[in-house]
């Protein structure tokens, strides 16, 4: 938000200086009447006189922008005399010069109190004061009222307008804020100002008004071309608007005009993840993590840029990083566990996927890795069989959405998951020897794919291996149908010529064998079956 503006009205003294006495006072001549004490009234004079010479001294003080000792000075007067509230709010103001806002509080809250002893001019200026007093104190309802004050008071006080308009703006009471800051920008003393510019671009950006928002943003880069945040709110608009390619050279211009701009390394970052310009990523998000190296944000997405970079053990550097910064965080766990999985470590996978299930149990990315996490040992069947009750989980869950999609484009991505599940529930059983279950999982896969070969020739494996006469019928029925549609699959070949040797056709099984040796030089189980069935 702009810097807010404080206003100044120095008020003419209204007692005119005391000269001061001599420091020495006489000695009274022997013998002389001893002199009466001061009267109450000669008191109050004197106390005004002193109070009369802080207040002077605090404006000759002021003058010179020497504020600590104007603040000595005008306190001083208002402690003298509490009720002058010009003094009271000559203080507030030197207070806030020296952004000592809540010493600031009172004084111009006792002259906006007063202000009835002030002249016209001087009211607005102390309510504007008082909102600025306020918003840093944050009391933003508190301060707008004052604001609101001012312009009731003086309607063309420009300072007030604008201090209401950013008042408001930090609020969110767009609709509000938009009245003053098109008053604002209509006045020849704001019209060029970078800040109304850009407060009207945030007002339209938050009703996705993108044509008014960025030209605004943009007119404020003309006006100050050097001005990095005003690039930088450009390249977030535009990026907001789905514009992202047209953001990178103001977000480059960001950065070369201020090395210490985060945020914009940080959406640099971003855009070549989205572009896998891993290395570009990297760099960006490295600067990032420098000037905020607590940031849970930079440090997962740095995490993620060496992630898809194969870069693991970078990745978990990061990922650790993030994880510290926000240990509730499912997403960090879970991608931990996915590297984990990578790098082979399934005790350490297993663990940190199902702490991010802890977190939260409906996060399917999540589950998808336990339930692959959990099938890593072929000779774990309590691990197997966990896995697989995962995958009924996820089945479950995909079969409901899918009642509920409407959208081809949803049902597709819905059926493609459930394929996918299939699959893996197929891959288990044949690892725990249930080829039934096995069997079935890719029949289920292929009404979803009845086009993919790999799904087929698995299928016809795990009903060779149930080892009966319809089981190994339809193999072979399943092995002719791929040959059919590719007849230069030498898997097809040699995997029939298997069903058929179980079958008793031992020469149509070496017809098949010799085919797949043929279609694949150096097919060593489609030779060794030569080999096994030659006389």
């Amino acid at each position: 938000m702009k810097k807010l503006i404080l206003t100044l009205l120095i008020a003419a003294t209204f007692i005119a200086p005391i000269k001061a006495q001599d420091e020495t006072p006489s000695t009274p001549a022997e013998g002389s009447t001893p002199p009466a004490s001061r009267t109450p009234a000669e008191d109050a004079g004197a106390t005004m006189r002193d109070a009369t010479k802080a207040y002077n001294a605090g404006i000759t003080a002021l003058n010179a922008n020497n504020y600590d000792e104007a603040a000595t000075q005008f306190k001083r007067a208002t402690e003298l005399n509490p009720d002058d509230a010009s003094a009271q709010m000559l203080l507030g103001y030197v207070l806030l010069k020296q952004e000592k806002w809540a010493d600031a509080l009172p004084p111009l809250q006792a002259a906006r109190r007063m202000e009835s002893k002030l002249d016209a001019n001087s009211r607005p200026i102390v309510a504007n004061n008082l909102g600025t007093a306020l918003l840093n104190q944050n009391k933003p309802v508190e301060a707008i009222t004052a604001y609101q004050r001012a312009l009731q008071l003086n309607p063309n006080y420009g300072d007030a307008r604008y201090n209401l308009a950013f008042a408001l703006l930090s609020q969110k009471r767009y609709s509000e804020a938009l009245s003053h800051l098109t008053t604002l920008q209509k006045d020849d003393a704001y019209k060029n100002d970078v800040a109304v510019l850009d407060g009207l671009g945030e007002v339209y950006e938050s009703q996705e008004n993108w044509p008014m928002a960025l030209g605004f943003y943009k007119k404020a880069t003309e006006i100050a071309p050097r001005d990095p945040q005003a690039k930088f709110k450009l390249a977030w608009g535009l990026v907001r608007a789905g514009r992202a390619d047209n953001a990178r050279p103001y977000l480059e211009q960001t950065v070369a005009l201020d090395p210490n701009q985060a945020q914009a390394y940080l959406l640099l970052g971003d855009l070549n993840i989205r572009d896998h310009k891993w290395n570009e990523a990297q760099k960006m998000l490295e600067r990032y993590a420098q000037l905020a190296p607590d940031d849970f944000t930079g440090q997962f997405n740095l995490g993620v840029a060496y992630d898809y970079d194969s870069k693991f053990d970078a990745a978990l550097a990061s990922y650790a990083k993030a994880e510290a910064s926000k240990p509730g965080d499912a997403a960090v766990k879970n991608n931990i566990g996915r590297i984990y999985f990578k790098q082979n470590k399934q005790t350490e996978a297993v663990a940190k996927l199902r702490e991010a299930i802890a977190i939260n149990p409906t996060f399917l990315d999540a589950r998808v890795n336990l339930a692959l996490a959990l099938s890593a040992d072929e000779k774990n069947t309590e691990l197997l069989n966990e896995s697989n009750r995962e995958w009924n989980k996820l089945l479950v869950t995909a079969q409901d959405e899918l009642k509920k999609a409407t959208g081809a484009a949803d049902k597709a991505e819905i059926n493609n998951h459930i394929s996918m599940i299939y699959g893996a529930q197929a891959d288990n059983n044949f690892k725990l020897k249930r080829f039934p279950e096995a069997a079935k999982s890719y029949e289920e896969f292929l009404k979803i794919n009845p086009n993919n070969s790999d799904a087929m020739i698995n299928r016809a494996l795990a009903l060779y291996n149930m080892k009966s006469q319809a089981s190994l019928t339809e193999a072979s029925r399943i092995l002719r149908d791929v040959i059919k549609r590719d007849d230069k699959n030498a898997t097809a070949y040699n995997n029939l010529g298997v069903v058929l040797e179980a079958l008793f056709r031992p020469a149509e099984a070496m017809e098949n064998y010799r085919r797949a040796a043929q279609l694949r030089p150096g097919y060593e189980e489609a030779l060794a079956n030569v080999k096994r069935l030659t006389p």
